[in-house]
């Protein structure tokens, strides 16, 4: 179940959106160890002004995971999302979540939809990071 809160790419998966171009807008951040950076530890999101972050060598753009995806489909070209399977178990609605990628279904399922959006991320920047085949 979602907790009503926006759901922010990993510092791993912020890093690799990085190395893949990624030069959208964001309002946090991950610093990734600048000396001057004061107290804040590397890998911890916070919060900054919106603007392109990834121009700076000791900065990580964090988007929100929706984000990374849309720019995935918009900019890379990359058809994926999230599906949901939804059942009834002895009057019970179950929905069980599992992701496509260009028209390949993922065989795992997940709980939840933000489970299946982030392995989903995971999973696209795999694909992109070998050159977009599968």
């Amino acid at each position: 179940m979602s907790n009503g809160k926006l759901q922010y790419a990993s510092f791993e998966q912020a890093k690799r959106l990085k190395a893949l171009g990624f030069d959208l807008d964001t309002n946090v951040i991950f610093y990734t160890g600048k000396p001057d950076s004061g107290h804040i530890p590397s890998g911890i999101p916070q919060d900054t002004y919106w603007d392109n972050h990834n121009t700076d060598d000791y900065k990580v753009s964090a988007p929100t995971v929706a984000l990374a995806l849309k720019w995935c489909r918009d900019v890379k070209q990359i058809v994926a999302c999230v599906k949901d399977e939804g059942c009834i178990e002895v009057g019970v609605y179950h929905c069980a979540y599992y992701y496509s990628i260009r028209g390949n279904d993922c065989l795992d399922e997940f709980d939840t939809y933000e489970d299946a959006e982030t392995a989903l991320l995971d999973a696209v920047l795999g694909v992109l990071e070998k050159g977009g085949a599968l």
